[in-house]
């Protein structure tokens, strides 16, 4: 009796064996075809490292948020860095990707910086996102378990495959998002309309369903847990710039202002959206007074554009239906950005 019952668990182990293998085939056959673009995908054009450079002066590797993340619109923030570091012979590979927070970047760096071997290390994130990540309750609560799912999330961030499962996930959350369920009464039904017409990113609303206060708290920074959070983000940019120590690279810092602080032209739309607004945001500074702070007492280079955008307010620098940088936000910053890291690089050779 004992044979029959296991002639069955074997043939079991067997097939769930040869599916795994077979299963690695196929996926290390789509990696490769992907790696060489035969597959044509997103993540091949942004390894791509600005495009060919012989002998680069400087080889920059850019990580952030959404702020800094190809678009491939042709005129987003990266995209201008990197047409004007052309010229200069500056390389540049882009990491930066929507929903990174402080432990991704240094996740990146470790994963990408010793094979890239960068001079110049580049963080440029929206000051709205400081916290970004350090303050759920599950890396509150079980900071270990939590730390070892990010690091294998980031390891596997260099499969083309991987990237490639993601961006076509949040294609299909974007498209069978629930509008019903984000409905609140504070949600307006236009924003609603726009988000199914595609006119809208639906997650703004998903988000002021789950925690109306979001946008105010991400700027202001003055709840009681705020300051774990901050300790937390400090700790993992302190460990950024010790990475960047080990491969000889300088770390720069850049905060991209969000619009709620620069004047009030989205100010309706977040309340559409089913957010609670308060001017108080207009005369915040303290996503930037953490970094400069930081920055100040670990010797990092620190750009600020909240001061440049302010002085510009008059003007509109973000899109219309999201917080996200325009064609003339993103070159306005842009060409800020590239004359400071020229500046500092010069600086430095001498």
């Amino acid at each position: 009796m004992k044979r029959k019952r296991t002639l069955p668990v074997i043939s079991f182990i067997t097939a769930a064996l040869l599916c795994l293998f077979w299963a690695a085939v196929i996926f290390s056959a789509v990696e490769l075809l992907m790696r060489f673009n035969v597959i044509k995908n997103t993540m091949y054009m942004r390894m791509l490292c600005g495009g060919e450079i012989h002998k680069p002066v400087r080889k920059v590797l850019a990580i952030g948020d959404g702020v800094m993340q190809n678009q491939f619109t042709g005129n987003s923030l990266y995209e201008y860095i990197e047409k004007e570091f052309k010229p200069l012979k500056y390389k540049i590979l882009n990491l930066a990707f929507n929903g990174n927070g402080p432990r991704e970047y240094v996740n990146l760096l470790k994963l990408y910086g010793k094979d890239y071997r960068p001079d110049s290390v580049m963080l440029i994130y929206s000051a709205g996102n400081t916290i970004a990540g350090v303050k759920q309750k599950e890396d509150m609560e079980f900071p270990r378990l939590n730390k070892a799912l990010i690091n294998i999330d980031s390891a596997l961030q260099r499969s083309y495959v991987y990237n490639w499962i993601i961006e076509k996930k949040n294609i299909l959350a974007e498209r069978t998002l629930s509008f019903n369920r984000a409905r609140a009464p504070k949600v307006s039904e236009e924003v609603i309309n726009m988000a199914k017409a595609g006119a809208l990113d639906p997650n703004l609303i998903e988000s002021a369903a789950k925690d109306a206060d979001m946008l105010i708290n991400s700027l202001m920074l003055d709840k009681p847990d705020d300051k774990a959070a901050l300790e937390r983000a400090a700790g993992y940019l302190r460990e950024l710039k010790n990475e960047c120590s080990k491969l000889g690279a300088e770390l720069l810092i850049v905060t991209v202002p969000d619009t709620l602080q620069v004047n009030d032209s989205h100010f309706e739309l977040y309340r559409k959206c089913g957010f609670n607004i308060s001017k108080e945001t207009l005369i915040s500074d303290a996503p930037q007074d953490f970094a400069g702070n930081l920055c100040d007492s670990e010797n990092i280079p620190y750009l600020d554009l909240l001061p440049y955008f302010r002085r510009k307010s008059h003007k509109e620098f973000y899109k219309e239906t999201s917080g996200r940088l325009n064609k003339e936000g993103a070159e306005f910053a842009g060409g800020i950005i590239v004359e400071y890291v020229v500046k500092n690089h010069t600086e430095n050779r001498q």
